[in-house]
Parts: structure tokens; sequence; C-alpha cells
């Protein structure tokens, strides 16, 4: 199966809140299953980057539902649309997943557990460091020029992410980010969403608080 649902409260402050599996999602390369929140995490509260990344590392330690980064979003879209392509080997909840991602990251918008570090305007050689799903187990790092175009988004959302996101957006994506270097070394978080036009993300500040999804990532064992 590619897709199913665990039947749970509808609460989700419960242990067992609704989610929906999603199988065969990619993620650096690596092949596991996605647990998806039915619904926004911790109820749909919003949180700056670094509230999120406490409130995500206390509840991956108990096993529970934490936020989404953007290599992990994009794994489950690449995966939703081959199944979107192949209805034969769709489940009854794949409607389910569909429209309520949809919903969710295109008439509002949602923050990644993905930050940018750029480096000042003082030292332009240095590399600026994208941290996906920053202080978990699962955490990855990179360095990048974030002012290339191509590097920034490729490496906040991955390879094709242009066309996938544009396929998911059902319109061409825009990129909003910072215009030039900071004067002082400074973080952004990144997401996706509806921002004067819905596109990638990657300029949101410490102060702004954003909703977000809930996963659980499960590697599948060789």
């Amino acid at each position: 199966m590619t897709i199913t649902r665990s039947v749970g409260p509808r609460t989700e402050s419960s242990d067992s809140p609704n989610y929906l599996t999603i199988y065969g999602v990619k993620r650096f390369g690596e092949v596991g299953d996605v647990d998806l929140l039915d619904g926004l995490l911790d109820n749909g509260v919003k949180r700056n980057m670094d509230e999120w990344a406490n409130f995500s590392l206390l509840e991956y330690e108990k096993g529970r539902f934490y936020q989404v980064d953007a290599p992990t979003f994009t794994g489950i879209l690449v995966r939703l649309r081959e199944l979107y392509e192949c209805p034969s080997e769709r489940l009854g909840e794949f409607d389910h997943a569909f429209n309520r991602l949809r919903r969710h990251t295109i008439y509002d918008s949602i923050q990644f557990a993905t930050n940018i570090d750029l480096m000042p305007k003082s030292n332009p050689q240095a590399r600026d460091i994208i941290t996906h799903s920053r202080g978990l187990p699962i955490e990855r790092g990179l360095k990048i020029n974030a002012f290339d175009i191509q590097q920034l988004v490729e490496g906040v959302f991955g390879r094709n992410a242009i066309e996938l996101y544009s396929w998911w957006n059902e319109t061409p994506v825009r990129l909003f980010r910072a215009d030039e270097r900071p004067e002082r070394q400074s973080r952004v978080g990144a997401g996706f969403g509806s921002n004067s036009g819905t596109g990638f993300i990657c300029y949101w500040d410490s102060l702004s608080a954003v909703r977000t999804l809930g996963v659980r990532w499960h590697p599948q064992k060789s």
C-alpha cells in the first residue's frame, strides 16, 4: 500500500492523533515512510523558527510529531505526484491528503524546519549555511551561495523544485528572498505559501511567527 490512514482521537494533543502514512518518500537519497499529521501542527499555533525548533526537539524525543523540513515536504510532493499520475496505485485517502495539503500550503503559508545562515557583507566570499531539522538527529546541512538563485532553491527545496512546486501550485512559483547580504551574520527561515503570490519563502526572520505541518520520518530498513 502506498498511503494509509491511522484513525485516532481528533485532538492533536493526544498521543494518537489522526495522521496519514505516505510510503516510499525520498529524503537525501534515503527512502522512508512519513507519518503526516492530519492538520496543522499543535492545532495551527504560530511560532517563530527558534520556538518551532525547541518544540520539535521535545516532541521528537517523545516520538510525537515535529516540524516538517523542506526536503521531507519536497519528498512528500514527489510521492503524491507519482500517485496522482498513476491512479491505479491510489488508495481512498489520497484525495484527502492531496486536498488537505494543498489548502494549507497554497492558501496559507507553512514554515519549514529549514534555516539559512547568511554571511555578512564584510565576508562576501564566505559560504552561507542551510540547515534542515536543526537540533534533531535527522539534521542535515550544506554550504551554498544563497544569492545564487539556483543554489538557494536546490539547497533548500531540492533539484527540479521549481517544476515540482509549480505543478503543485498550478501556476509558476515565485521566490521571495533577501536582495543583499546583511550587515551582520543572520539566520532566516524557509517555507512555502501565500506571500503576494504563492512561492518559495527564504527570508523569515527570528520574529516571524508562522504555522507549520507535523511529520514523523521512518527510514525503511534495508
